[in-house]
């Protein structure tokens, strides 16, 4: 039988939970750091974070239960957010489609030592199915 809450990266075995309100300082490190290495590919995208805001609201959504970890013993190896509900941004981008129950991913963040690895695929294979057991009908980006 398959965990769940874990996933295979090469050798790695890493763990999933949901985040709590103590990984705030180092889920904002790597908000910070994947927004400058955006930052560094010519990338506008998280430039918020960069200038001390964060639009995602990141402990609301720790606190809301919508922020997952992905953990190489004690290390964040990668997080992203699975909010229940549709942002002002998510409404206006799927528009009708935005009330269909769904869950909506963002802020996907890989630390650079875990990049390249297709982690990225499989937290979004984790988000897919977070949101199955929740009986959604489609994960959004």
């Amino acid at each position: 039988m398959t965990n769940k809450n874990k996933i295979m990266l090469g050798d790695l075995d890493l763990t999933v939970r949901e985040a709590t309100i103590s990984d705030a300082a180092s889920l904002e490190q790597l908000m910070i750091d994947t927004a400058s290495w955006l930052k560094s590919r010519g990338s506008s995208q998280w430039s918020d974070i960069l200038e001390g805001t964060d639009v995602h609201g990141l402990n609301d959504r720790v606190r809301d239960g919508e922020v997952f970890l992905v953990l190489d013993a004690k290390t964040i190896a990668a997080a992203f957010i699975l909010r229940k509900t549709a942002s002002d941004w998510d409404q206006k981008l799927w528009g009708e489609r935005s009330e269909i129950a769904a869950r909506y991913l963002h802020r996907l963040m890989i630390a650079r030592p875990y990049a390249g690895q297709n982690l990225s695929k499989k937290n979004i294979g984790l988000g897919a199915l977070r949101n199955s057991k929740n009986r959604c009908y489609a994960l959004t980006p």
